[in-house]
């Protein structure tokens, strides 16, 4: 059973890691392992920057293969970190995510929000996902603010962004960002000539306390998203 689980977590990345993990598949191969080099490998195991489901899905399967190793894995913060939100939506995502945040500790977060829906009528809305849900995702990530690391957030529509924008204009610190995509994935309405829409929305807010907190930004890409300019806070960028 154990092998099974083990073997497609390591074998189409890394051949040479699924040897030594069945090596010490037995109770007493594991159990003579330190804890420290577990935790490195899991680790390593995990680690899939270009693929955030797989980041996502490493982590469980690895815990849920004994109890030593899940008493492992959960100390292990470093597993913890990608936070992945998508449409649709559920009740079984947020509770993920306030897992993810808690087994992390003090971690660098990863934070990965993707809500278009390839359904949607074009109708502002109409959408599926609007502001209320993304107010509850904000009210859960803002008090980690100190801890975002990456984000990324990706729409449809204006109003989730202009909910993001709202909310971080209140925060006075994030230290340790460096990437921020914030995109409005709708190619209509950022068209050249076309009017902003909704026009009652179309304000640029100064988001991180007019830009005081984004001393940290390194890379930053915007796609149909305006923001204060006067007050971003944006230097030592190294990608605009």
């Amino acid at each position: 059973m154990q092998h099974a689980i083990v073997f497609p977590l390591t074998t189409k990345r890394r051949p040479q890691l699924a040897f030594h993990i069945r090596r010490c598949s037995s109770p007493t191969g594991v159990q003579s392992v330190p804890v420290e080099l577990m935790s490195k490998i899991f680790t390593f195991a995990s680690y899939s920057p270009h693929d955030i489901h797989d980041a996502i899905i490493q982590p469980i399967a690895i815990s849920h293969v004994c109890s030593h190793w899940r008493q492992i894995s959960l100390s292990t913060t470093s597993l913890w970190t990608m936070i992945f939100l998508a449409l649709p939506l559920s009740s079984n995502q947020l509770t993920r995510t306030m897992t993810w945040l808690l087994r992390s500790r003090n971690r660098p977060l990863h934070i990965h929000m993707d809500f278009r829906d390839p359904s949607w009528n074009w109708d502002e809305t109409s959408h599926s996902f609007g502001w209320k849900a993304m107010e509850n995702i904000m009210r859960l990530l803002l008090p980690q603010a100190q801890r975002w690391q990456c984000i990324e957030l990706l729409t449809d529509t204006w109003a989730p962004i202009f909910t993001f924008l709202s909310y971080t204009a209140r925060v006075k610190s994030v230290p340790l960002l460096q990437n921020m995509r914030l995109a409005r994935c709708n190619e209509y309405f950022v068209a050249k000539g076309e009017p902003f829409r909704p026009a009652g929305l179309a304000l640029p807010i100064a988001w991180f306390s007019g830009g005081a907190g984004l001393c940290g930004l390194r890379q930053l890409s915007l796609s149909g998203v305006h923001i204060d300019w006067k007050n971003s806070g944006l230097r030592g960028l190294k990608e605009l």
